[in-house]
């Protein structure tokens, strides 16, 4: 009977140590879900990137329309801190409009700091290293799960410095930083990475409900997403003055796991238009 007593007793101290001194990892602990996947078919929020990742070894195949793009392409991550991205875009509006139709390029994203209790995850990420330059930007981003909320926020230059409503600290170093931001679709490479007079600030945060699809076991709940969008849209409307990017750059979404390995999501981009992910 005392052995069985003991045995009892050091089964049960572990819970009761929990619960009478819950710990903080529960709630701030990094999620099992590497989380929603963006138009761009990198893992982030609608548009705009965070500092998630996907498990190493994944590849996926990622679509999404995103007015006026319809996009395509691979996402792999061989490193558990490095995130390649290949895509296709196609201009969903006359060639005579957009003066050609088919671009592509090449993202990569590090993971510089993973996340902890106390500690939001850190990368760095650059867009259109190889390819068509008109989705070029790089960027600066924090994220960290508190609860059932994971928030991001980072810095944008390129493309994500449109609403930028900071100044550009780099260009003090002077040189290669100290350039205005004229990029076009053919400016790519080491040259231009990180210039501009303005950096843009984006941020996300998505909810991960209670509820999942009828058909999936209740661990892959449906995130809801809410992004602020630093980008301007400006390449669009310097091709098409009648484009329309909004005058409220926050989108509303949603993303969930479809089963057997799908994943999709659809937002209201900039209470101005509708897209949808699938990957």
């Amino acid at each position: 009977m005392t052995l069985v007593a003991s045995l009892l007793t050091a089964a049960c101290n572990p819970l009761l140590k929990n619960d009478l001194n819950p710990s903080a990892e529960t709630w701030l602990k990094p999620p099992r879900d590497t989380g929603p996947v963006t138009t761009m078919g990198r893992v982030g929020a609608i548009n705009m990137p965070t500092a998630r990742m996907a498990e190493a070894g994944t590849i996926r195949v990622h679509s999404a329309y995103r007015n006026p793009y319809i996009m395509g392409g691979v996402a792999i991550q061989p490193l558990s801190r490095l995130s390649l991205n290949y895509r296709r875009v196609v201009d969903n509006r006359s060639r005579f409009d957009r003066g050609f139709r088919f671009s592509g390029g090449l993202d990569a994203k590090l993971l510089i700091t993973t996340e902890a209790e106390f500690r939001p995850a850190l990368a760095l990420g650059i867009d259109s290293i190889a390819g068509n330059g008109i989705f070029g930007s790089e960027y600066l981003v924090a994220s960290k799960r508190i609860g059932d909320f994971d928030l991001s926020l980072g810095l944008g230059w390129g493309r994500l410095a449109g609403r930028g409503p900071l100044t550009n600290g780099l260009t003090l170093i002077g040189g290669h930083f100290d350039q205005p931001e004229t990029r076009n679709e053919a400016d790519r490479g080491p040259d231009v990475w990180f210039t501009g007079d303005r950096v843009g600030l984006f941020g996300s945060v998505s909810y991960q409900t209670p509820w999942s699809l009828p058909w999936l076991d209740d661990t892959e709940q449906i995130r809801l997403i809410a992004e602020y969008d630093s980008d301007k849209y400006d390449r669009e409307q310097r091709f098409d003055p009648g484009f329309d990017p909004g005058d409220i750059p926050v989108s509303l979404g949603f993303d969930t796991t479809l089963g057997a390995g799908f994943r999709g999501g659809v937002a209201v981009e900039r209470f101005q238009t509708v897209s949808a992910r699938l990957s």
